[in-house]
C-alpha cells in the first residue's frame, strides 16, 4: 500500500491518467481507505479544472495573443505538475 506522501506526489499524474495500471490500482485502494487523500484529490481536480478555465485573453483574441495565452496556461500547468512531483523528479 502506498503512503499519503506517495499519493500526493503522484496526484497530478493520477489525474492525467499517466500512472501505470498497477500503481493506479494501489492509489485507488489508498483512496478507499484515506479520507484525507480523497479530499486532497478533489481539491487538486478543482485546481486543474480552474486552470483549464482560464480565459484566453481578450473577447476577440488574435491568433498571436491566443497562442501566448495558451502558452501561459501550459506553463502554469507544468509548474503545478513540477510542484507536485509528478514529473518524475
Amino acid at each position: 500500500m502506498i503512503t499519503c506522501e506517495e499519493f500526493t506526489n503522484r496526484v497530478t499524474a493520477y489525474l492525467e491518467g499517466s500512472v501505470p495500471r498497477g500503481e493506479r490500482i494501489g492509489m485507488w485502494l489508498h483512496l478507499m481507505l484515506c479520507h484525507h487523500c480523497r479530499r486532497y484529490l478533489r481539491q487538486m481536480k478543482e485546481v486543474v479544472d480552474l486552470l483549464h478555465d482560464v480565459p484566453l485573453g481578450d473577447k476577440t483574441p488574435t491568433e498571436e495573443s491566443s497562442t501566448a495565452d495558451e502558452s501561459t496556461k501550459q506553463q502554469l500547468l507544468e509548474q503545478f505538475r513540477k510542484s507536485r512531483g509528478s514529473s518524475g523528479e
